[in-house]
């Protein structure tokens, strides 16, 4: 599978102080017409457990599935959401992804019109 983006978002308390890392790989962002089918594989390096609440785009309808979504610390979960611009879908943007209280980390975004697999055979 093609890897868009790998990120590690350090989640802060609202006191300013660090509670935790996730790291986040882009699995697909895949864009058609005004709409971006997008995977997120989500993993805790932190010592407690998190739960992503939320995950927004500016200027979108955003339907997420399987949310809220709870990840033990050395946890990994799978977050998959579609995306729909009011218009064309930009070639950069950026998603919020909302933990709570633990806080609230951008994922940079570059959607592929035409992703193709990397088949391993």
């Amino acid at each position: 599978m093609a890897l868009a983006g790998f990120w590690a978002l350090p989640l802060w308390a609202h006191d300013g102080h660090a509670v935790g890392t996730v790291e986040v790989e882009v699995m697909r962002a895949q864009a058609a017409g005004s709409q971006v089918d997008l995977i997120l594989l989500l993993s805790n390096q932190g010592g407690t457990p998190v739960t992503l609440l939320a995950l927004s785009t500016p200027g979108t309808a955003t339907q997420v599935f399987g949310l809220p979504v709870s990840i033990p610390p050395s946890g990994v979960e799978v977050v998959t959401a579609e995306l729909r611009f009011d218009g064309a879908v930009p070639g950069i943007f950026a998603v919020l992804l909302n933990f709570g209280a633990d806080g609230v980390g951008p994922v940079t975004i570059t959607p592929d019109k035409a992703r193709q697999e990397i088949d391993n055979e």
